[in-house]
């Protein structure tokens, strides 16, 4: 299995924050793919917004992962956004916790919370 990502456009709010959904594996080769496909997402935004990762569907997280998210999350805070990981299992918000990566990258246990709580 690889990793499908997709922008929840029910969830996003244009100019604010978007909503991404991530299923599967989120691996060295799924690391690839996150990078380029949120590198254009991205660059196609008129301003900077936060970006909400949707986590339910994410089966495995590895260093890899780990390494792309922190970079995309060191990214978006240089513009005054954040990178927020939601719905993540136990597991996965573990291991970014272990990691010592919860500063960088928020968790939050749904899409609702994290929206509330990065409102600018």
């Amino acid at each position: 299995m690889s990793l499908h990502i997709a922008i929840d456009p029910t969830e996003s709010e244009p100019g604010s924050r978007l909503v991404v959904c991530l299923e599967g594996l989120l691996n060295s080769q799924g690391a690839e793919t996150a990078h380029h496909y949120l590198r254009i997402l991205l660059d196609q935004q008129t301003k900077p917004v936060h970006v909400l990762l949707e986590g339910s569907k994410l089966t495995y997280l590895n260093s890899s992962g780990l390494r792309t998210l922190s970079q995309f999350s060191r990214e978006l805070r240089k513009s005054g956004k954040r990178l927020a990981l939601c719905c993540a299992s136990e597991q996965l918000t573990d291991l970014v916790e272990v990691a010592g990566l919860s500063t960088l990258i928020l968790m939050y246990p749904s899409v609702d919370e994290a929206r509330q709580a990065l409102v600018h």
